[in-house]
């Protein structure tokens, strides 16, 4: 601390500056400020290793399904071909919009340039992929 005694004209003024305690607070801000930064770091990577997971995970359980329709004659009728093409669209979805979306939420920015309209239009595919795969 800073203790500067000014006088004027029989007048004494004592001002004290509190530096000490503005550093010890940026300090404690810091320090938490870090420290939040690092839990969310730990956050992002178990949410990117869980969309991996199910990326992977779709994309097995899925080929099995088609592969056993395809390889079982037994197992050709309609209701199974059904099953099938639920399954291809699955796939689709493991392949081309889950590792997109472990991408973005690791962080990441797409490297293009998308305008607001594209950007909405990508928006809408995905949406209505989603919709019409499952």
């Amino acid at each position: 601390m800073n203790n500067n005694i000014v006088s004027t004209n029989n007048t004494t003024y004592n001002t004290t500056y509190n530096y000490d305690i503005i550093y010890n607070q940026s300090i404690i801000y810091s320090t938490l400020n870090n420290t939040t930064n690092h839990l969310l770091h730990i956050e992002k990577r178990y949410w990117c290793l869980c969309l991996m997971i199910f990326s992977i995970a779709t994309l097995f359980g899925n080929s099995l399904v088609v592969l056993s329709v395809l390889r079982e004659r037994s197992l050709r009728n309609a209701t199974n071909w059904f099953i099938v093409s639920l399954a291809i669209a699955d796939i689709s979805l493991a392949i081309l919009v889950m590792p997109l979306a472990t991408w973005l939420e690791s962080g990441n920015t797409l490297t293009f340039e998308v305008n607001d309209t594209e950007f909405k239009s990508w928006s809408e595919h995905q949406f209505w992929n989603a919709v019409t795969f499952s």
